[in-house]
């Protein structure tokens, strides 16, 4: 072959191998035109309820006859749709039972089902949300009503952020989310009541300086982490609980002055785990049962009074590490593998109450002394029960302390007695300042059998740039 020939047959490959570009190049073109096309057509919408009561965008999804009740009368789903915005206080915002569904393919994070920012008496209730980051949000908003809904499938179900103040979260189930309900950043005097929080990494959380809550009468079961969590929070209560199946049924850290009482914490990893600076709390009246490690543990947490409490079937029915000048008296101690565990860091701990009012009763102790007899007929055996040389409860009960039944005529002078402090505080009360200082949710989870640390920082979402 001469030069001449190969020049042209090289030239022609050549050519092919430039149209075969060319060709390509026109190909990802049209490719990319069509992703923006379809992109454009799968722009979701924000609905918002406005300040004058309008809807924006007038759809038939949301209806209003008075602008005070308005009625979802179908769905609200991702792409159409991107959650709910309310911008109107005094209303009342009825799911009717249908669902607000954002793109649970992929979770982002300035989405929620429904937000609320700077609202007061706002009552959502009847919806279900899922799918979202933040299924339900309430930013800086008092007095408002969350009851009756399902949150699933979210980053945070429930979110009250921001001194999110005097809210009640009722009646709502939220399962399967990272954290179910969560009061973070001085959310204070909010009422958490009656609700199931299910199969979430944690099930309810009250974080960063969130004060004086109430969570009680809540299902929590099945989350992977704790069921109740008090993270640097105080005066806090929380009771009348049933935390099951989860790793920790209830658990403190960096909390002090938080009262937790009668709530049943069974078959957990842990019952009820006092971890890390949970001191001054009061631990009462509580059932542990059957919890693979320990009934009721402290470690490093000092000055908690523990008293009235069941620990049963336990692997250790109570255990102290680094934990000082705690008191612990007319628990019960029944069947455990090991009543009680006191590591050489626990010191100056009281476990019994003085005499007459006596100690604890645990169920191994005839077998331990069976010579002891009575003191008098003051229900208090003769010997102390030792746990180790330096733990021992000098005035053991003879028989299980039992909580007195409340009768119902002290309803009445309860009653009198609320109304009358509610009289003298209402002469005497002034404003309460408010921090509207975001702060960050700081989560701090520590274990003995998982010692770990991880920080997270929600950051309120702009939904109104979304506009």
């Amino acid at each position: 072959m001469d030069w001449v020939s190969k020049g042209y047959l090289e030239g022609e490959a050549l050519r092919r191998t430039l149209a075969g570009v060319f060709l390509l190049v026109i190909l990802l073109t049209i490719s990319a035109s069509m992703s923006k096309i379809q992109l454009a057509r799968a722009q979701s919408t924000t609905i918002y309820i406005n300040t004058d009561g309008s809807i924006t965008p007038p759809t038939t999804v949301i209806i209003t006859s008075d602008k005070v009740t308005y009625t979802l009368t179908g769905n609200i789903t991702y792409p159409t749709y991107n959650g709910i915005v309310v911008e109107k206080n005094n209303i009342v915002i009825n799911g009717n039972g249908y669902t607000v569904q954002g793109n649970s393919s992929a979770v982002y994070y300035q989405s929620a089902g429904l937000s609320l920012t700077g609202m007061t008496n706002v009552t959502f209730e009847n919806a279900n949300i899922q799918g979202f980051y933040y299924g339900i949000y309430l930013s800086d908003s008092n007095n408002n009503v969350i009851r009756g809904n399902t949150a699933a499938e979210n980053n945070y179900g429930i979110l009250l952020n921001s001194s999110s103040n005097n809210n009640v979260v009722s009646g709502n189930n939220a399962t399967t989310n990272n954290y179910g309900i969560i009061l973070a950043s001085s959310s204070d005097s909010n009422s958490v009541i009656g609700n199931n929080a299910t199969t979430n990494n944690y099930g309810i959380l009250l974080d960063t300086s969130s004060n004086s809550n109430s969570v009680s009468e809540n299902n929590v079961t099945e989350n992977s982490d704790d069921g109740i969590y008090l993270l640097s929070s105080s005066s806090n209560t929380v009771s009348g609980n049933t935390a099951a199946a989860d790793n920790v049924g209830i658990s403190l850290s960096y909390s002090s002055k938080n009262t937790v009482s009668s709530n049943n914490a069974t078959e957990n990893n842990a019952g009820i785990f006092l971890d890390v600076s949970a001191d001054n709390n009061i631990i009462s009246e509580n059932t542990a049962t059957e919890n693979g490690n320990d009934g009721i543990e402290l470690y490093s947490s000092s000055h908690n009074t523990i008293s009235g409490n069941t620990a049963t079937a336990n692997n250790v029915g109570i255990s102290l590490s680094y934990s000082s000048s705690n008191t612990v008296y007319h628990n019960n101690f029944n069947g455990n593998v090991a009543q009680a565990s006191v590591d050489s860091g626990s010191l100056s701990n009281v476990w019994d109450n003085g005499y007459p009012s006596g100690g604890n009763y645990w169920s191994d102790y005839r077998t331990k002394y069976p010579n002891a007899t009575e003191i008098g007929s003051s229900g208090i055996w003769n010997t102390s029960y030792v746990i180790d040389a330096n733990n021992k409860d000098r005035y053991p009960l003879m028989n299980q302390s039992v909580i007195p039944e409340f009768q119902p005529f002290m309803f009445l002078v309860l009653f009198m007695i609320i109304t009358l402090l509610g009289a003298i505080a209402y002469k005497k009360r002034a404003p309460k300042a408010c921090n509207l200082e975001e702060g960050r949710i700081e989560l701090v989870f520590k274990r003995k059998w998982k010692r770990a640390r991880r920080e997270l920082n929600p950051g309120p979402p702009d939904f109104h740039a979304q506009r």
